[in-house]
C-alpha cells in the first residue's frame, strides 16, 4: 500500500512538473509574438523582403515567433517582454560575412545575459576592431581558451582534430562570386553550413597557426571563409586576432527575419 502511495505521489508530480513546463512554453511562445508581431514587417522592409500578403506575413511571424520561443530563457513572459525584452538585442547583420546562414540585413535575436556558458559553434556578437575601428562584429567560435588551432588548405584542425566537412549540393553567391555550401561540424557534433569557393583562392585565410587561444579569449572565423575578417588575420582584427570575453554582447539565437523567409525561425544555438 505505502508503494502504490508512493508510485501514485510520484505520477502526480511528474504531471505537476509537465504542466508546469508546458506553461512556461506557453508563456515564451507568447511573450515572442508579442516582440514579433509588431515588428516584423519593419524588419522584413529592412530586409528588402517586404510583402502585403496577408497570409505569409503571418505565416512568417510564426515562424519567427516559434524560432525566438524555443531560445528564450524560461524566466521569459509578455510582461518580462514588454519589460526589458527578455533581455535579447536585436541586431542587423551588416555583411555577408557569415554567408550562408546569415545574410546582410537579415534580423537576429541575440541573448545578451541568458547564454549560459560560451560553446564552440555559437556564433558571438561581440566588439571588435577591424584595421583600428571600432564595430560590432559577428563570428562563430572555432577555438576556445587554451585551444590550439590552425588551417590547413582551408581546413580547421583544433587540437589536431579536423572539423568534419559535408558537401551540401547546394551554392551560394552570383555570376560573379560562387562557392559550395558546406556543412561543418565540430568535434562536439555541433553542425552549421559554410561557404566555400571552388578553387579555393590561394591566402593567408587558407592556411595559418597553429596559435594558442590566450585565456579568457577566443578564435572565431566567419562561415564566408573567403569573405571574412577574423582571427586568421591577428593584424587587422582586434590586434591581437581574438575576441575577448570582455567584448561578447551576446551570442546569437534565431533568425527573426531575412529576404528568404524560409530562413525566417533559424535556430542558432
Amino acid at each position: 500500500m505505502i508503494q502504490s502511495k508512493r508510485m501514485i505521489a510520484g505520477i502526480f508530480a511528474a504531471l505537476s512538473l509537465s504542466t508546469a513546463a508546458a506553461h512556461a512554453a506557453d508563456e515564451r511562445e507568447a511573450a515572442a509574438k508579442t516582440l514579433v508581431s509588431a515588428s516584423l514587417p519593419v524588419w522584413l522592409a529592412q530586409a528588402d523582403a517586404f510583402t502585403a500578403d496577408v497570409t505569409e506575413i503571418q505565416t512568417a511571424t510564426e515562424r519567427s515567433a516559434h524560432g525566438l520561443a524555443s531560445t528564450l530563457p524560461e524566466t521569459c513572459d509578455v510582461a518580462r517582454m514588454n519589460r526589458d525584452l527578455c533581455g535579447v538585442k536585436l541586431v542587423r547583420i551588416p555583411s555577408f560575412s557569415m554567408a550562408p546562414g546569415l545574410l546582410e540585413k537579415d534580423t537576429v535575436a541575440v541573448l545578451q545575459k541568458d547564454f549560459g556558458a560560451v560553446r564552440r559553434g555559437d556564433v558571438l556578437v561581440h566588439n571588435a576592431k577591424y584595421q583600428g575601428a571600432a564595430s560590432l562584429g559577428i563570428t562563430r567560435v572555432i577555438g576556445m581558451p587554451g585551444d590550439t588551432v590552425e588551417i590547413r588548405a582551408g581546413d580547421v584542425l583544433v587540437n589536431g582534430k579536423p572539423f568534419a566537412r559535408e558537401a551540401t549540393g547546394e551554392t551560394y553567391g552570383d555570376d560573379i562570386f560562387s562557392a559550395a555550401v558546406v556543412r561543418e561540424t565540430t568535434p562536439e557534433g555541433r553542425s552549421y553550413t559554410i561557404a566555400m569557393p571552388d578553387p579555393r583562392p590561394q591566402t593567408q585565410a587558407d592556411n595559418f597557426g597553429p596559435v594558442t587561444v590566450p585565456t579568457g579569449k577566443y578564435f572565431v572565423m566567419g562561415d564566408n571563409r573567403y569573405n571574412s575578417l577574423d582571427s586568421r588575420f591577428p593584424d587587422m582584427f582586434n590586434e591581437d586576432g581574438f575576441v575577448a570575453r570582455s567584448e561578447v554582447v551576446g551570442v546569437a539565437a534565431s533568425v527573426l527575419a531575412a529576404n528568404d523567409h524560409a530562413r525566417i525561425g533559424l535556430t542558432l544555438r
